[in-house]
């Protein structure tokens, strides 16, 4: 992402589980590279990847349908 990118204040809603594993994905990467990761660069990082997949989003009726479809999309791209 460019640093010259506007950015919106987006408040979401996580459960304990999410944000424990966002934690130690920041734990890891600051172990890593001695930097902290911003939770807002995380998610931006992860919806850059779901954003380059085909994803129908036809009929999806809750956050499991959601999950599945991107869990299949993810399949397809290994398939290739």
């Amino acid at each position: 992402m460019n640093k010259d990118d506007q950015y919106n204040r987006v408040n979401i809603t996580l459960s304990a589980e999410n944000e424990d594993f966002i934690k130690e994905m920041q734990r890891k990467i600051r172990i890593q590279n001695g930097r902290r990761l911003p939770r807002t660069k995380i998610i931006s990082a992860v919806l850059q990847v779901i954003k380059k997949l085909k994803i129908d989003f036809s009929r999806i009726a809750d956050e499991n349908d959601l999950a599945q479809r991107i869990e299949e999309a993810i399949d397809q791209k290994l398939r290739k």
